[in-house]
């Protein structure tokens, strides 16, 4: 248990005979729910498995829910395998049920998530996709964004970090941490990864540029586009979302 209200749960089957997970759970609050529980504009994060013509591929998709009485929009990207590709959805219905539990429908974008809130716009994702063609696996989590509007200097100060599980083999872990200087609109990073098995420990880039706009969507290095016309040759490009002052989406 963190907490009295959050505890962390890790499967002890045998791998052969059930599948392996690990995850938290939160107790629930501001229930029972309805429509006006998902209100807000907030960062909706998920990774998981991908699928090209039968190989699996490393998936992770981040953006901007909008929702507001009943109607939401979605603003984000997606990156598959390695190809960065945007993601939106408008006009997107919604209902929530009183156990908090959240459903869509319409709007086109592809498949839609299922969120079950753990209090009003915040929750656990899983997304549905039973396509022939491109069907995945993938979770992950709903945070209300608070600060807005936001600038280069919403991001300052220094950072820990951590990335996700890997999907795939081949996928490195990595943490560390980054340091934003807002006067400078600089970030320098510091970092332990992991790559099957091979630990790379402090490696170290910057410092970089970075900007963040006004909806929060930041990029590292500041100028690339993050639709990949105009990526920076020989570095990491990377963006986030700023989730509050003090936590950003990577």
């Amino acid at each position: 248990a963190l907490s009295s209200t959050e505890f962390l749960f890790l499967a002890g089957d045998a791998q052969s005979a059930n599948g392996l997970f690990v995850g938290s759970a939160m107790q629930q609050s501001g229930g029972p729910f309805s429509t006006s529980s998902l209100n807000a504009s907030s960062i909706l994060y998920a990774t998981g498995l991908g699928n090209n013509g039968g190989t699996a591929l490393s998936r992770v998709l981040a953006g901007i829910l909008s929702a507001n009485n009943g109607t939401a929009t979605f603003s984000g990207q997606q990156n598959n395998g390695g190809t960065l590709q945007a993601q939106s959805a408008t006009n997107v219905t919604y209902a929530v049920g009183t156990d908090g539990r959240v459903t869509f429908a319409g709007g086109g974008g592809g498949s839609a998530p299922l969120i079950y809130l753990v209090s009003p716009n915040k929750g656990f994702a899983l997304f549905v996709d039973s396509s022939s063609t491109s069907a995945h696996v993938e979770s992950g989590f709903l945070e209300p964004q608070t600060g807005g509007p936001f600038s280069a200097a919403s991001a300052s100060g220094t950072y820990a970090f951590g990335t996700l599980q890997p999907d795939v083999v081949g996928v490195s872990d990595g943490s560390g941490i980054a340091l934003f200087n807002k006067n400078t609109t600089q970030v320098s990073v510091t970092s332990d990864n992991n790559s099957s098995g091979t630990l790379n420990p402090a490696g170290s880039f910057g410092p970089l540029l970075y900007s963040v706009d006004s909806t929060g969507l930041g990029l590292i290095p500041a100028g690339w586009s993050i639709d990949g016309t105009n990526g920076q040759n020989g570095t990491c490009d990377s963006f986030f979302y700023i989730v509050s002052p003090t936590k950003a989406v990577l």
